[in-house]
């Protein structure tokens, strides 16, 4: 058994630029588990520059903008977004959830009566004690709704250190990627300073890994907004109520594959049923809603996506439990990139075993 280890060992790691590659993969893991929270603003803000990057180079390519030019087109295109979002976007759906919690017993009531006419219309399938117990189960006291509002303002309060946080990030990360973007080249130019110049099979996993990468994060970011106002614009011409949190919960959907649609059909169908019943209405608003879907799942994703390699879904999925378990919402985000560039690195290393092998036996 040891000897399989060492014979193991020598075949993967006796090569220097395949213990570059261990050095910098075990480094960076653990600076993500040790360091994450600290340098957090520090990686987002890079993410940020990365998708702002792919913006500023079409206007050099095609318009013939300079780089300050084209940088400061794009970022303050940026701002002007970002205010948008925490002037309007942020407090509408604030609104629309507390009138949600407001409006909950009154739905709660109306699905009720809902459920009381379906023995009626399906006896055979449903029996009425099934649906007394289903009442009784979710039976929820007005006054519990009350409480659970001034809780939610207790939390708030005892979390102003939190929401302190989050304005520091608001301000840092936006600053940190501009910097990132004006002083590009010096930096890139360190960091290839830093590093042993024997460093070729980390190359070779970069190159193979950079558009893969920028096109997931570039194009994950353009689905969510394609998705969310188109799924905006289908409920508010059915007149659904809070369109906007259903289809900002609809947007954010996408960033979880397979899982996240599941999830988030729940409500909308609650949503759908409670206001106009099993009408028409009802059937189109959720034909339009499915169509939204099948168009995101078999039009969208292949067009933003066709540079990312693929997995097996069962390999999408194990990656979002395990990415997603460990780093949070930034784990559910990169789940499919980090899966990627496992592929990657197992690919290339054994790829560059393969070639070293040989050229070890000639000497």
């Amino acid at each position: 058994m040891f000897g399989l280890m060492r014979d193991w060992g020598r075949r993967y790691f006796a090569d220097s630029q395949a213990a570059v590659l261990l050095l910098f993969i075990i480094g960076a893991l653990l600076a993500v588990i040790f360091l994450g929270e600290i340098f957090a603003p520090l990686l987002a803000g890079l993410v940020l520059a990365y998708l702002l990057e792919a913006l500023i180079q079409p206007l050099q390519r095609y318009l013939r903008f300079p780089r300050w030019l084209a940088l400061s087109t794009v970022y303050l295109g940026f701002i002007g977004a970002l205010v948008l979002i925490i002037v309007w976007l942020l407090p509408a759906v604030s609104r629309q959830l507390a009138q949600l919690l407001s409006d909950l017993p009154a739905i709660l009531q109306a699905f009720h009566q809902y459920l009381y006419t379906l023995p009626t219309h399906y006896p055979t399938i449903i029996s009425q004690q099934t649906m007394d117990n289903l009442i009784s189960n979710t039976n929820i006291d007005p006054n519990r709704i009350a409480s659970v509002g001034q809780t939610l303002f207790s939390v708030s309060l005892a979390s102003l250190p939190a929401i302190v946080t989050a304005l520091v990030y608001i301000l840092l990360v936006p600053l940190l990627a501009l910097f990132f973007l004006k002083d590009k080249v010096q930096l890139i130019a360190w960091c290839q300073h830093i590093f042993p110049r024997d460093r070729g099979l980390l190359v070779c996993v970069w190159r193979d890994m950079r558009a893969q990468l920028g096109n997931y994060v570039r194009g994950k970011v353009l689905e969510v907004f394609i998705v969310g106002v188109a799924t905006y614009i289908g409920f508010i011409v059915f007149g659904l109520q809070y369109a906007i949190l259903l289809a900002v919960l609809v947007g954010l959907s996408v960033i979880i594959p397979y899982v996240g649609m599941v999830v988030v059909t729940v409500p909308v169908v609650a949503v759908g049923l409670i206001q106009f019943g099993a009408s028409s209405t009802f059937v189109w608003m959720f034909l339009v809603y499915l169509v939204i879907q099948f168009l995101d799942g078999n039009v969208l994703v292949p067009i933003l996506f066709s540079e990312v390699v693929n997995l097996h879904p069962v390999a999408i999925i194990a990656a979002v439990l395990f990415f997603g378990g460990i780093w949070g919402f930034w784990g559910l985000f990169f789940a499919i990139p980090l899966a990627t560039l496992v592929k990657s690195l197992m690919t290339a290393w054994a790829d560059h075993a393969k070639i070293i092998q040989p050229e070890k036996a000639k000497r």
